[in-house]
């Protein structure tokens, strides 16, 4: 047994110095207690972050059962407002039925009523119906007249077949008539054709002949020279001054074999301001729409080919004020010549 010094010394051994201290408590304590500090600060911190999710858990289900009750409320204030108006519905329902009942009264007595105006025409019915049967007996003294005349219809629709028979054979004669009829039409109208072509180039070679006084009195123009016309072969210069623009892009391939179709293209010399001007007219007995378009369209081509101002017209005989019209509309400048 330690006496009282040993025993103060220990203990101030054990307050003054750690590692004795620690030495002494490992002899005295298990291993258990020893790290039961340590596992109770894991614990502790454990504990903590659990109660921590279960906080964030509490308040989230808080918030949504809040929610949830301020549904539930509004709900109920729907359905108390819903039932409302049902009690609202259920009154009006309540009077319609009694306005109901009143009009279902009034329409029982007019039933009676009609009850006994049906009774009252059931007598009638009685009496036409004896009326009824005095029309049968007529009317079977009618169906043997009519017998009597389908027979005769028969016989009549007998002699109507044999005369469609006739006709049909008559058809057959007129559609062989209208066929030699067509072809002839067509022999005609090639000869037509043929002597219109020769009229036309008469009459083309007539304004080629006479384009200089024609041209000197609606174009104003002098030295005027025919560069193209119809049975006389194109100038050579025009011919080439066409390929050269189509060479150096100002003009399409399909715009230089335009030009190559006009009816008459020549050149002269205004009176008004001396430039040189180009003409591409398009010559016919009876101007038409399409030769007063050609004449614009291929005007427009020369003017790109030649680098000069080319004037588009038309030439013939007559025009009607509708051509004359749309002539004017595009500057196209009609010239007319007798055919004759």
């Amino acid at each position: 047994m330690l006496d009282a010094a040993t025993q103060q010394a220990f203990l101030q051994a054990l307050e003054e110095q750690p590692d004795f201290r620690a030495a002494v408590r490992r002899h005295l304590l298990t291993q258990e207690l020893l790290e039961l500090p340590e596992r109770f600060a894991e614990y502790s911190v454990a504990t903590e972050r659990r109660l921590t999710n279960l906080e964030t858990t509490l308040a989230s289900f808080m918030e949504s059962t809040e929610l949830r009750l301020q549904a539930l409320e509004q709900g109920q204030d729907e359905l108390k407002s819903g039932m409302s108006e049902v009690k609202a519905e259920l009154a009006k329902v309540h009077t319609r039925l009694g306005s109901m009942d009143g009009r279902l009264g009034s329409m029982d007595g007019r039933l009676d009523s009609m009850d006994a105006r049906f009774d009252s025409m059931d007598a009638r019915f009685d009496s036409m119906d004896g009326r009824l049967d005095s029309m049968d007996a007529r009317f079977d003294s009618m169906d043997g007249r009519l017998d009597s005349m389908d027979a005769r219809f028969d016989s009549m629709d007998g002699r109507l077949d044999s005369m469609d028979a006739r006709f049909d054979s008559m058809d057959g004669r007129l559609d062989s008539m209208d066929a030699r009829f067509d072809s002839m039409d067509a022999r005609l109208d090639r000869m037509d054709g043929r002597m219109d072509n020769g009229f036309g180039t008469n009459y083309e070679i007539k304004v080629a002949n006479n384009f200089g006084s024609i041209a000197g009195r609606n174009l104003r123009l002098r030295r005027t020279r025919v560069l193209k016309a119809a049975m006389t072969r194109a100038d050579g210069n025009l011919n080439n001054m066409i390929a050269d623009a189509e060479d150096r892009g100002a003009i399409t391939e399909e715009q230089a074999v335009e030009l190559l179709a006009v009816d008459l293209i020549a050149s002269g010399r205004s009176r008004d301001n001396g430039h040189d001007v180009y003409v591409a007219a398009e010559v016919s007995i009876t101007v038409a729409d399409q030769d007063i378009a050609r004449a614009a369209e291929r005007a427009e081509y020369l003017a790109r080919a030649t680098g000069q101002a080319a004037v588009p017209a038309v030439v013939g005989e007559n025009i009607a004020p509708e051509q004359e019209e749309l002539a004017r509309q595009r500057s196209v400048t009609v010239m007319l010549l007798p055919a004759g």
